[in-house]
């Protein structure tokens, strides 16, 4: 994102006072309002007035407002999670938080370490458990930590289990990549040789198996059908007679994530 060009001054119906940051970019065709760690950002046309960029502002008050109030309710309410339920592994992890010194009693042990310029976090994982080790008070640090792992159970567990669906439903077996998408549970595409590929949110390692199958039946439907045409959609249908209701309950699931793993 290009730095911001102006700092725009917002009144909330509490009386709150925030700031929206304004971007320009040369290949925005409209304009879009993000929210990014409780800030506000809105990218714009690099020909936008002043007048139009605070006119789309106006029109989308109640937009700034709702996902305001859910970042302070979100902030209000984080807390470290006891349990962390995997369902490919059928495991409830239970979560541990240990000092740093204990870090000497664990000798070679494979140990990931996430860190920022103040504090480090290590963590460990050994089924059913994960253990963290310093400061768990800094829950910026703890949610990069806790987003770390998922990552790293998402590349685990997620490849496997698309390439297994796309062998039991005669689908070409595509490449399969983990990512941190910001919006989307996945998305498919072709590379430069025709071939296919399939990206996942890390995210889709917690949904429930249902939703998770909905997610990557969906992504290889894409493999026939690269739009949302009526032949996708019946593709769709012959592998889950139950597509459309599974579908919305996938579109909404991300209301119901935990803290540290909402999209952003």
């Amino acid at each position: 994102m290009p730095p911001p060009i102006d700092i725009l001054p917002f009144s909330c119906l509490d009386g709150r006072q925030i700031q929206i940051a304004v971007h320009k970019h040369k290949l925005a065709k409209h304009m879009t309002m993000h929210m990014h760690n409780g800030a506000f950002h809105i990218t714009v046309p690099v020909d936008s007035s002043k007048v139009a960029i605070l006119e789309t502002i106006f029109v989308m008050r109640s937009w700034i407002e709702e996902h305001l109030q859910q970042y302070l309710h979100e902030q209000k309410n984080r807390k470290i999670p006891e349990e962390i339920f995997v369902p490919l592994q059928s495991t409830w992890f239970k979560v541990h938080c240990l000092p740093l010194s204990a870090l000497h009693n664990i000798g070679k042990t494979k140990k990931i370490l996430v860190k920022n310029q103040t504090d480090s976090i290590y963590y460990l994982e050994q089924i059913p458990n994960l253990v963290f080790f310093g400061n768990m008070n800094n829950l910026d640090l703890v949610k990069l930590a806790l987003q770390k792992w998922g990552l790293a159970k998402g590349k685990e567990l997620l490849p496997r289990y698309l390439q297994h669906l796309a062998a039991v439903h005669r689908f070409c077996i595509p490449k399969v990549f983990v990512r941190n998408q910001k919006s989307r549970w996945g998305s498919c595409g072709q590379d430069r040789k025709g071939g296919y590929q399939i990206q996942l949110n890390w995210r889709a390692v917690f949904l429930p198996i249902p939703l998770l199958r909905q997610l990557c039946q969906h992504e290889l439907c894409h493999t026939l059908h690269m739009n949302h045409s009526k032949a996708f959609h019946a593709a769709m249908q012959r592998l889950n007679s139950c597509a459309e209701k599974t579908e919305r309950e996938l579109t909404q699931y991300d209301k119901t994530l935990s803290w540290w793993t909402k999209f952003s």
